[in-house]
């Protein structure tokens, strides 16, 4: 049994490895040291007191400006760099932390799963007995919908354990509460912009957390903690949050080791390694290694027929010897391009805007190794419409707090923090006052610049 056991905590902690690997290659992490310390530290004392202390915890910032955080299981706990632009205090980080490990002490990614597949089973009998496809297809996207998130019995529960290890760890469990509001306030400030589509993290309050009376009642059955005792970490939050980049990214558009090509007139950008060369030849790109060993040839051409795919044109390019014909990303909705082999050479198509980029990988006699034509496909893959994350490092943003002085609004400080249109909902969002309100004088403000 205890070599059963073993095994059993080996192949999970095999599993979590690869998982995140396959989270930090699409989205990297953010490098702040000493921001990811204080995540992890405050995070190892929440799951000391919870359910399931035995379990190894690792907790990681992503650098992503959007509002989420999240876990795949196996003890892994993700927060984006965006949702901590939001919280005021170590309490309400404590707050995200401790409902993310409240989703994997409740076991609510294995109990998802088991319901995609009742569902799915159901699904299946319906259409059987209907003797009708589309019976099969209307329970399945109604079963989707049911459970596209945790769904609002489990979202409580993860409130409920949340709450009793915020008391544990001598953090008030209030503090969660008011970090879903923030997060509901959010959800508002964001259709205000018209900015809607999409779904909101913990998005299962149709009222505003305070007014929801099932959340409060969770949180209350964790206890009071005596007057002072609890912490709220308000100092040492402000500490770790100042220079925090907010919005995007610009200086994590590439690593260390590669350069990155951006052509502005032709709205394409990618990244390849840095000690290689690159050299226009009339419509094409040349990449070269130092040693001249390989060599990657981009193609510009104007798009003759726009209803073809990428791999229709691929496939019509190289009509006989392709092997290995797949799409650059194969979960993507839109078409993002295809790439292929052919004898000793790696090919691929994408298509932005009105033209098509061919790509031609070879090598020196002939011999292409498999680590050449992994290079190529990373570079390949890197390829894609240009955007504003491609600018330079000087555009961008990051956290400061200064104290209010007598006289100054949100209105007032608005005008010296250029965040466009809405810069006085950002900072009032920012500082836990939307959609009204005033800090009194003294009061540490979050601003950007």
């Amino acid at each position: 049994a205890a070599l059963c056991g073993l095994q059993t905590a080996q192949a999970d902690n095999a599993k979590g490895a690869k998982l995140h690997q396959e989270i930090i290659a699409r989205t990297p992490l953010y490098d702040d040291p000493e921001l990811a310390a204080y995540v992890d530290r405050v995070g190892q004392k929440l799951a000391a007191n919870s359910d399931e202390p035995n379990v190894e915890y690792k907790f990681y910032v992503l650098d992503d400006p959007t509002i989420n955080a999240f876990t795949p299981g196996h003890g892994l706990i993700y927060m984006n760099r965006g949702l901590l632009t939001l919280m005021v205090s170590e309490g309400q980080l404590a707050g995200v932390l401790a409902h993310e490990i409240g989703h994997n002490t409740g076991n609510h990614i294995g109990r998802r799963k088991t319901q995609q597949m009742l569902g799915s089973a159901a699904a299946i009998a319906a259409s059987v007995l209907a003797q009708n496809s589309n019976v099969g297809d209307a329970i399945n996207i109604s079963n989707q919908a049911r459970i596209s998130g945790y769904g609002r019995e489990m979202e409580l529960e993860a409130d409920q354990s949340a709450a009793e290890y915020l008391y544990r760890s001598n953090y008030d469990p209030d503090e969660m509460l008011s970090m879903l509001g923030i997060l509901k306030d959010e959800e508002k400030f964001r259709n205000l912009r018209n900015e809607g589509a999409g779904g909101s993290y913990h998005g299962v309050f149709a009222s505003h957390p305070r007014s929801d009376k099932r959340l409060q009642e969770v949180i209350k059955k964790a206890g009071t903690l005596p007057p002072g005792e609890s912490f709220r970490g308000r100092e040492e939050f402000r500490k770790v949050l100042s220079g925090v980049v907010f919005g995007q990214n610009y200086t994590g558009n590439k690593r260390e080791d590669q350069e990155r090509y951006t052509h502005k007139s032709l709205g394409i950008t990618f990244v390849y390694p840095k000690d290689w060369s690159r050299v226009i030849k009339g419509k094409n790109i040349v990449l070269k290694d130092p040693a001249k060993t390989v060599q990657l040839k981009i193609t510009i051409e104007k798009t003759v027929d726009k209803s073809l795919s990428s791999q229709q044109v691929l496939e019509a390019k190289y009509p006989d010897d392709l092997t290995d014909v797949t799409k650059i990303d194969e979960q993507a909705t839109k078409d993002l391009g295809a790439l292929a082999r052919r004898p000793q050479q790696r090919v691929a198509v994408i298509q932005v805007g009105r033209n098509t980029y061919h790509f031609q990988g070879i090598a020196k006699n002939n011999q292409l190794t498999d680590q050449q034509d992994q290079v190529f496909v990373e570079i390949i893959k890197s390829f894609r419409r240009g955007s504003r994350q491609d600018l330079s490092a000087d555009e961008v943003k990051t956290i400061y707090f200064k104290r209010l002085e007598p006289g100054e609004t949100f209105a007032s400080l608005a005008a010296d923090n250029e965040l466009g249109k809405f810069t006085e909902g950002y900072l009032r969002l920012m500082n836990g006052y939307y959609p009204k309100g005033e800090a009194e004088p003294g009061t540490y403000i979050k601003l950007v610049k």
